[in-house]
């Protein structure tokens, strides 16, 4: 097997990886829902990602959690949801792959 050197990119991600970031697991408890607690996450975030030059924000939700509220929530955020089971769509002209991630409910994004 080859050793690979430093530096190097082997899935091509380099010239886009700085203008991405995955939301990978966000969390209020139960008792605390529906107060806006994670609407004031995600503006924060949002507002922080974009001051380091973030351009897609994407993540995946998967299917033993809450699909249709949370396909609610991101979409109240400001996300696009994608079709149930559907791939992550080319984001910035980069196919992404979620390496050991089994198929999602769905996959969200946005802009910055």
């Amino acid at each position: 097997m080859a050793q690979r050197m430093a530096g190097e990119d082997p899935f091509g991600f380099a010239h886009v990886l700085d203008l991405h970031r995955e939301l990978d697991l966000m969390v209020v408890h139960p008792n605390a829902r529906g107060n806006g607690i994670g609407t004031q996450l995600i503006a924060e975030m949002a507002n922080r990602l974009r001051a380091q030059g973030v351009r897609i924000w994407f993540g995946n939700v998967t299917p033993n959690l809450e699909v249709e509220a949370l396909a609610r929530f991101y979409a109240a955020n400001g996300f696009r949801v994608g079709e149930r089971g559907a791939s992550l769509p080319p984001l910035l002209g980069k196919e992404w792959l979620m390496p050991g991630v089994d198929q999602p409910a769905f996959y969200f994004w946005r802009r910055l």
